[in-house]
């Protein structure tokens, strides 16, 4: 609301000026496919979700059997939406053999909610019930180092910090690597490097 006001007031302090009328015309038209692109932007986009299909092939792996991994990112919870309730249901109808969790669980806004504490945690122990989690941090500023210990205590998923591990799927046997994100490419390049070693 606070930006289509803006959007609003320039276009009327714009209108003041002797523009012709093909000049506001456009303007108005310009600030219509603003106002529509907020709108959708704030009461559409985030309460959507969507999943992708990625097949990848390895000559690592043993046999035949396809290992179905559900990779789930940037849940960046506030409060439940229909968002939350689809990812739950798509997560039992995909029926995953691993899930792996890679981190913005909470939102900027919900950092220190307890409220957002309780219903993230909620979906945690859901996906959890689905299938083996893994999970990893993401951004610093939503997934602070001393929260994210407390989102998963109790919830059966292995937080990844800075360490691999050998995960046994059917008759495949793979490793999981989960590094900390400090969005510093010199530390966290290197840092890799040595877990996988």
């Amino acid at each position: 609301l606070a930006l289509a006001l803006v959007r609003s007031g320039i276009t009327y302090g714009i209108g003041l000026l002797p523009l012709g009328r093909s000049a506001l015309a456009l303007l108005f038209a310009l600030h219509l496919g603003l106002t529509a692109l907020h709108a959708y932007a704030t009461w559409v986009e985030p309460f959507r979700g969507s999943a992708t299909s990625v097949e990848i092939t390895s000559s690592k792996l043993r046999g035949r059997d396809p290992i179905l991994v559900l990779h789930i990112s940037d849940i960046h919870f506030e409060g439940w939406t229909p968002r939350d309730r689809w990812l739950l249901k798509k997560a039992r109808e995909l029926d995953p053999d691993l899930i792996a969790l890679t981190g913005d669980y909470l939102n900027l806004s919900t950092v220190r909610d307890q409220a957002s504490h309780e219903g993230i945690r909620e979906i945690l122990a859901s996906l959890a019930s689905v299938a083996p989690t893994y999970a990893v941090s993401g951004s610093m500023t939503v997934d602070p180092p001393d929260l994210v210990p407390d989102l998963f205590d109790g919830i059966p998923i292995r937080w990844l910090m800075d360490e691999a591990i050998d995960v046994q799927i059917g008759n495949h046997q793979i490793s999981l690597v989960g590094v900390r994100c400090t969005r510093e490419r010199r530390l966290d390049g290197p840092r890799l490097k040595q877990i996988m070693a």
